[in-house]
């Protein structure tokens, strides 16, 4: 039986740069407003060269993550046997896994897809 991911791990991850966004954001607030303590330095002087450089950095970020992710989902396959589970995955190197369940460790559960594993 083969498995591909859910739509829930790209939802996933969407979540995971839309955090880290955030959080080079709230670090982009909180250099805003603590440099411009020093007498020396004014608030408009370090918003030219922060936010350019803050946005430039978010861009980057999903213009190489996206790409990433899609491609790595797409190509991840899960391949149920009776003695194992096969992973495929990989973007430029295809990695072929093999999981033994010498201990009938899993059972399915039919019509679901979900695997349920046993302690």
């Amino acid at each position: 039986m083969e498995i591909k991911p859910d739509k829930k791990l790209f939802t996933k991850q969407w979540y995971v740069l839309l955090t880290i966004s955030i959080f080079v954001l709230l670090a982009a607030v909180i250099i805003q407003t603590t440099v411009p303590l020093s007498p020396s330095v004014t608030s408009a002087e370090v918003s030219v060269i922060l936010w350019p450089i803050t946005i430039g950095a978010i861009l980057l970020l999903w213009l190489i993550c996206v790409p990433i992710i899609i491609l790595w989902i797409k190509n991840l396959t899960y391949f149920i046997e009776e003695e194992r589970i096969t992973i495929h995955k990989g973007i430029l190197t295809k990695v072929k896994q093999n999981v033994p369940c010498r201990a009938k460790r899993y059972k399915k559960c039919i019509g679901k897809n979900k695997l349920i594993f046993r302690n």
